[in-house]
């Protein structure tokens, strides 16, 4: 398999305090991996370094050929304002701002783009809804529908599941379980059910105390296993 991003005893923080480190992992092409981990143990941190968004304090990163350009990013807990009334059209079509330079003109075909985006996670039913007016799962799929508008090699999402229902987590999971086996995407997302995680990754990161820690397979298989030999 292709690897896509490297980390050799990495570290990232703030200013010059490190948050995170020691990290040695690697992620290939088509992986689909998990990050677990208590409040506060770092994980965010890791993924904006993994985003490019913090540069290594120490160690190394490497990245496969610009792969920087083609990572869809689903932050933790986005807030719209309300008192705007985005559609939900609209939330997607910011989606195509982020590589763009100012100057630079949308493409042609961008509904065309946007609303592929939205027919990918079900949502192209409501395009023309009020975003603030939809249920917790429904807002999580278009705004993962905005992450994919650029067509993405590497996918990450922080929390995407949390504060959702289990009928739409479930969705969410298999729609991500689908692109990764089907689309050969890559994968990183943050959670806190493993046990509902579990059964959709193939590979496990356990941050705590500012330390990653790899799961085996069979963690994996055994979320309880994971608690008693790393949280």
């Amino acid at each position: 398999m292709t690897k896509i991003i490297s980390l050799e005893r990495a570290a990232f923080g703030y200013g010059a305090v490190p948050i995170i480190e020691d990290i040695s992992l690697e992620i290939s092409a088509g992986e689909f991996w998990g990050i677990i981990g208590p409040n506060g143990a770092g994980k965010t941190t890791l993924l904006k370094g993994i985003l490019g968004l913090l540069s290594p304090l120490k160690g190394h990163m490497d990245l496969a050929d610009n792969l920087n350009k083609q990572i869809g990013y689903v932050p933790q807990k986005e807030r719209l304002d309300s008192n705007y009334p985005l559609t939900v059209f609209d939330v997607v079509h910011m989606g195509l701002t982020g590589p763009l330079p100012w100057y630079h003109l949308f493409p042609k075909d961008s509904a065309h783009i946007i609303e592929g985006a939205l027919k990918k996670v079900g949502m192209e039913d409501v395009s023309k809804e009020t975003f603030s007016e939809l249920s917790g799962g429904q807002r999580q799929r278009v705004l993962i529908a905005r992450a994919l508008v650029t067509n993405p090699r590497l996918l990450i999402l922080d929390e995407p599941i949390s504060g959702v229902d289990p009928i739409a987590q479930e969705h969410i999971l298999k729609l991500l379980s689908r692109w990764n086996s089907e689309e050969n995407l890559s994968i990183v997302m943050v959670s806190h059910h493993l046990g509902t995680l579990g059964p959709y990754i193939e590979k496990l990161a356990v941050v705590k105390d500012g330390r990653v820690f790899l799961a085996s397979k069979e963690d994996i298989q055994h979320p309880e296993r994971v608690k008693d030999l790393f949280l």
